[in-house]
């Protein structure tokens, strides 16, 4: 007899048999976990089969349900704040556990290569989760740790989605680059925050002190940011949505004049009333998907996200819209003593860049000019209605004949192995590859003013590409013996990273129909025409380190840590290629030694570490040349002793933990000295070429300051019943030039060096930041306004306070400092509520203590009646009609002093019926940058940590690519205004 089997049935078949002998050796566990001191459930508490991955979440509810094998012995339960518990299974059904609080000392702190618990650090690590996180429209991962973190300061003045944050940690730590702190991803340093959504990011550990972040030698000088990405656990899976719609607009605009008042002013009337910043903005809708699955099975866990993302700026043609994907997969083998985990992520974006000058000209241009222009006179600029004058543009012409986009591609893969030699005795390692692809197009139209009519049409073309290995073997031996544990840490780093970049610029097209797609259509019409620019290289890069961390604890009372880093790279010149960067810290349990039974914990803490801050690029030690006329000329003069800048900073701090842990708080008081620091000195060091410039060690900075953290449980939450809790910060600061070196003061006058241009028109040589010595970063600088003549002239004080003099003929030397760029405190105010299903959150966010340049009102805030007919004037409450020009003194100097709603989000947990597909349904509604309480007559208070230059007629910012730390305060014109933004959110769980 002839047997037919259909495979595909068979197929099913030994599935299904194999399914059933996988449930029929497992039981199912259901249970409720809660508090033991009140009973209230606790959600989100973790429930493992001891020993493997295999676990669950407990619901809303604290409930939970648990597939268990058939061999399983135990479960382990565990909620962050509580002491984890074990109990036998046996051959119960249905087990109940209750956890007691209090014990958020047995934390784990991610701190560089690996964890210690939380009553075990020694140096200054902040740990933020998930659940503290700012809500709403986020579209860069540092906005949720925004105003979280004493003394780590997180701004963007602008609301252009495309920008960066300036992010600074304890305030100013070079002057030269590198002045962000190192972001590592899941232990890989160095990592591009755009590789990361929000929504995959499960904590942040922020090593605050050279203590903590010595570890990371020549990288850490500015701070590390430790960034920990969710996983999955094995046991059911879970697949979470969600999906947020919100909407931007322009939160505050300056006070040009209306078309009318405008022409009381005696402006140009040109017949028509031109809102011109509603003709170059749009109210911005915006949209964000997260899809997640994570899970397991057995000694198998894994996680997949996918995140899309849709931001329209306020700005027409500014926005983008990015994909990104995560995957993570884990899996334990060899008796559990192996792990294999295997992490990627790929980005792909799309954006339009902008144009943050069309808001400077919508302010400045003529009201009563019309969009468009149908004479002849229209006809030669594309239609626009053009004026022709200096730095004077129609703003909607601007951006609708320009073009500025690009793209980004992303890579990351990584993989680790982890094995136990030996009872505590692990060795791990991990190799990962990133690579990443950037391209930037341009084009000015032909018929344009703005940048293109001048060359007939401008195109531009950018291309990078980055490709960064990284390798890591890390040996962690982890013990106790009686009364002393040990946690001892030594591996090895290797970082090689290459890039390459090609850069061309052409004019002088036959047609716009291909933008910069055809940049090989460009002709030399135009007599004289500049010639076309192309520029590129190969840059690389590569680093090594040895590095060691013992860490002692005696009896949970005594605590001490020792680090030491021994790390050399390629970017140093060759006579100091290797750097030794040591630390030292220590802490004691006072309330166990002084038997303070009012106190959980109350730590005392000291630490010193040295860490080093790297050089920009990669050749900043070598010779660069150029062509001049055909004959090679030096640009930069090599330096061989060009070496790393140090950092050495003493920090004490006292933690606490008290009334049952509802109160927690550190205090902190940290002192710095940065040496060595890097800086380019132009056309004036000594060298093989007297004219030209040299990277080399500049000097001595240093900072001190006091920070408070403050967490209190007002209301523990319960069932149906209230819960409330309050989250403070506040953190001072202050960075002072210790010391120039004398090459620097080579450029000085009388040993201070100007810097920041005002710009033009007139204002070229006027200068408002001075550096030096022995003084605060960010000091402004400029004449005592002392009022008008009877001609509308400006008057400035002279140095002895009390002469007059016309401003154009006072000197340097009567000028004097009003105040800083710089905060001198900021603050950070969280309120959660929760009731029933409701939770509500608002986070409010302050900076003291600095001052703002308005250069708006520099510029455009003066009676003058030659230029009204030309320029739109700006009328703050600090109007002075008897100034009838431009000049640069402190009448323009405001106090940047605020306190803004940064942040608050409504939340509903709908309740669910029996049976329900969904395990978790949450809708809520969220607003961004609300109000803000300030005296500052500009559009944003926000402060500005670093200086892009001046700009002017089409020109671009002069340090648009390398913003200047020492020149915080600015607030150019060419700013994209600040966004309020309001969004509706549903997350969904499965």
């Amino acid at each position: 007899m002839k047997i037919k089997v259909n495979f595909k049935s068979f197929v099913l078949l030994a599935l299904f048999t194999a399914l059933s002998n996988l449930l029929s050796a497992q039981k199912s566990i259901t249970g409720l976990v809660t508090d033991t001191d009140n009973g209230d459930p606790l959600v989100g508490a973790s429930v493992v089969v001891t020993g493997t991955l295999k676990g669950t979440l407990t619901d809303v509810d604290g409930k939970y349900e648990l597939q268990v094998p058939a061999d399983a012995t135990t479960l382990t339960y565990s909620f962050t704040g509580y002491s984890s518990l074990t109990i036998p299974i046996g051959t119960s059904k249905v087990i109940d556990a209750k956890l007691k609080g209090g014990t958020i000392l047995e934390t784990a702190v991610v701190v560089g290569y690996g964890t210690l618990k939380s009553k075990e650090v020694t140096g200054s690590v902040t740990s933020v989760k998930a659940e503290d996180f700012n809500k709403g429209n986020i579209n860069d991962p540092v906005q949720l740790l925004q105003g979280k973190v004493a003394g780590l300061s997180i701004s963007r003045p602008s609301g252009d989605p495309n920008g960066g944050f300036d992010i600074r940690l304890r305030g100013v730590s070079t002057i030269g680059s590198n002045v962000q702190p190192l972001i590592v991803v899941d232990g890989v340093p160095g990592i591009d925050l755009k590789l990361v959504d929000p929504n995959d990011i499960a904590t942040f550990d922020v090593l605050k002190d050279g203590a903590a972040a010595a570890i990371y030698g020549a990288s850490g000088s500015s701070g590390v940011i430790l960034i920990t990405t969710k996983k999955g656990s094995s046991g059911k899976s879970a697949v979470e949505y969600t999906v947020q719609l919100s909407n931007d607009a322009i939160a505050k605009k300056p006070a040009f004049l209306s078309a009318s008042e405008f022409k009381t002013r005696g402006g140009t009337d040109l017949g028509a009333n031109t809102d011109w910043y509603s003709a170059i903005s749009r109210s911005a809708l915006s949209h964000t998907h997260n899809l997640s699955l994570s899970g397991g099975m057995g000694k198998t866990s894994y996680r997949a996200s996918l995140n899309y993302r849709n931001a329209q700026g306020v700005a027409l043609k500014s926005g983008f819209s990015q994909l990104n994907g995560r995957f993570n997969l884990s899996q334990k083998a060899l008796n559990d003593k192996m792990t294999f985990s295997f992490d990627a992520s790929a980005t792909n974006k799309d954006a339009q860049y902008g144009y943050g000058e069309a808001f400077r000209y919508a302010g400045t241009h003529n009201p009563t000019a019309p969009i468009l222009d149908g004479t002849a006179a229209g006809a030669e600029t594309g239609g626009y209605h053009q004026i022709s004058g200096f730095d004077d543009y129609n703003p909607v012409a601007l951006i609708n004949q320009s073009t500025n986009e690009g793209k980004i591609k992303s890579l990351f893969l990584s993989g680790r192995a982890e094995y136990e030699l030996a009872k505590g005795l692990k060795l791990s390692s991990l190799y990962s590859i990133n690579r990443e692809a950037t391209f930037n197009g341009e084009y000015y139209s032909r018929l344009g003013r703005f940048r293109g009519k001048d060359r007939n049409g401008l195109a531009s073309r950018y291309t990078r590409d980055i490709d960064e290995n990284y390798f890591s073997t890390v040996l962690t031996y982890n013990t106790d013996f009686g009364k002393v544990g040990f946690n001892a840490v030594g591996g090895y780093d290797y970082r090689d990273r290459t890039s390459q970049d090609t850069y061309i610029q052409l004019g002088d097209f036959v047609t716009d129909a291909y933008g910069y797609d055809f940049l090989a259509g460009s002709n030399n019409l135009i007599k004289n025409s500049p010639l076309p620019v192309v520029g590129g290289g190969h840059q690389r890069r590569k680093l090594i380190a040895f590095f060691g961390r013992a860490a002692f604890n005696y009896d949970d009372t005594y605590f001490g840590t020792l680090t030491l880093r021994r790390e050399g790279s390629t970017m140093f010149g060759v006579n100091n290629k290797w750097g030794l960067f040591p630390a030292v810290s220590a802490g004691v349990a006072l309330n166990k030694v002084l038997n303070l039974k009012s106190f959980e914990s109350l730590k005392l803490r000291a630490g010193y570490g040295v860490t080093g801050g790297l050089p920009g690029g990669e050749y900043y030690s070598q010779s660069t040349y150029a062509s001049d006329k055909g004959l090679p000329t030096t640009v930069r003069n090599g330096n061989p002793d060009l070496k790393w800048e140090e950092k050495a900073e003493l920090s004490v701090g006292l933690d606490f933990l008290a009334l049952d842990a509802r109160l927690s708080g550190t205090l902190e008081y940290y002192n710095r000295n940065v040496k060595d620091m890097l800086y380019f000195f132009e056309n004036t060091a000594p060298g093989l070429f007297e004219k030209s410039g040299v990277y080399a060690n500049a000097g001595v900075l240093t900072s001190n300051g006091v920070e408070l953290s403050l967490g209190y449980q007002v209301m523990k939450p319960k069932p149906g019943g209230l819960g409330w809790k309050v989250d403070f910060n506040v953190a001072t600061n202050q960075s002072i030039i210790k010391t120039i070196t004398t090459d620097a003061l080579r450029i000085a006058e009388n040993g201070r060096i100007k810097i920041a241009r005002v710009g033009a028109p007139g204002l070229n040589d006027d200068y408002m930041i001075l550096v030096e010595q022995g003084k605060t970063v960010g000091q402004i600088w400029t004449i005592a306004y002392a009022g008008v003549n009877d001609k509308g002239q400006v008057l400035g004080y002279a140095a002895d306070g009390v002469t007059k003099k016309l401003v154009t003929e006072l000197a340097d030397s009567d000028r004097k400092v009003f105040g800083s760029g710089l905060p001198k405190a900021t603050l950070g105010l969280n309120n959660s509520f929760t009731y029933g299903n409701f939770d509500f959150n608002f986070f409010l966010r302050g900076a003291f203590g600095h001052s703002i340049i308005n250069e708006n009102r520099i510029f455009y805030e003066n009676n003058n009646a030659g230029s009204i007919k030309s320029y739109n004037a700006i009328q703050t409450s600090l109007y002075d009609p008897a100034v009838k020009e431009a000049r640069w003194t402190s009448l323009y100097i405001e106090k940047g002093d605020f306190i803004r709603l940064d942040n608050f989000t409504l939340g509903y947990n709908v309740g669910l019926p029996a049976g329900s597909a969904f395990t978790k349904a949450r809708v809520y509604v969220s607003g961004n940058n609300l109000f803000t309480f300030t005296n500052y007559t500009g559009v944003n208070p926000e402060v500005r940590y670093s200086d892009v230059g001046p700009n002017d007629n089409g020109g671009r910012p002069s340090r648009e690519f390398n913003p200047d730390p020492l020149a915080p305060g600015i607030d150019r014109r060419s700013n994209y205004y600040a966004v309020r933004s309001l969004a509706i959110g549903v997350n969904l769980g499965f």
